[in-house]
């Protein structure tokens, strides 16, 4: 499964929305003509800070916590990848329950364990010389359920990382507003009528990290 950074693609998006951003309300309220019009933002320390906030490690948090349990729940499909649409179901409706009997428990294990006794009778038929004709239904039979099991899990594996994917961007585009709102209200005070990342400046221009780390804090 994909892994995914919050570090530098945080970076980029923040910076792809400050470059050239142009803040003209400033000098229409007639703000007081500031040394420099031309503002601009260290992104990268900028975006350190943003890591060290309490709201976007929960939020770093709660993102690790969820590819855990989805990267478990896959391990737990890949485990049970023989079993027929109604053997998982009555697995799940088993294990939902609060309060199970020993036959439902027991139950639970023969579930658990069928997976890992059709793999075991496939490779002990896969490697018979010269099966005979039940053996190689059996083989087709329980490769057929074995294919079955591959498909879901590819197609589960890639809807998850879908989800995560989304999830990730979500995140960062919630940071990514947050800097700019920022970023928006410090250039305006000081009557900047543009901001650009410190990498687009050659010469000149005023500062705002500091004053942008300060609000984010």
């Amino acid at each position: 499964m994909k892994q995914w950074m919050f570090g530098a693609p945080l970076t980029v998006l923040v910076a792809a929305g400050l470059l050239g951003l142009a803040l003209p309300s400033a000098a229409q309220k007639g703000a007081k003509k500031p040394d420099a019009v031309v503002g601009f933002v260290d992104l990268g320390l900028v975006t350190e800070q943003v890591k060290q906030t309490p709201e976007w490690k929960q939020a770093v948090s709660e993102f690790e916590a969820e590819k855990t349990r989805h990267r478990t729940e896959l391990e737990d499909m890949q485990r049970l990848r023989y079993l027929s649409k109604a053997e998982h179901e009555e697995l799940a409706s088993l294990r939902a329950k609060t309060k199970s009997s020993d036959a439902e428990k027991a139950r639970v294990a023969a579930l658990l364990a069928r997976s890992d006794e059709l793999e075991a009778e496939f490779r002990t038929l896969a490697g018979v010389e010269k099966p005979s004709d039940d053996q190689n239904k059996r083989i087709g039979d329980i490769q057929k359920l074995r294919d079955q099991g591959i498909q879901a899990l590819q197609a589960e594996g890639e809807k998850r990382a879908g989800l995560l994917q989304k999830k990730e961007g979500d995140l960062l585009t919630k940071m990514q507003e947050r800097i700019l709102k920022i970023v928006t209200q410090v250039a305006e005070n000081k009557g900047m009528v543009m901001v650009v990342d410190r990498q687009a400046i050659l010469y000149g221009g005023q500062d705002l990290t500091d004053d942008v780390v300060k609000k984010l804090k």
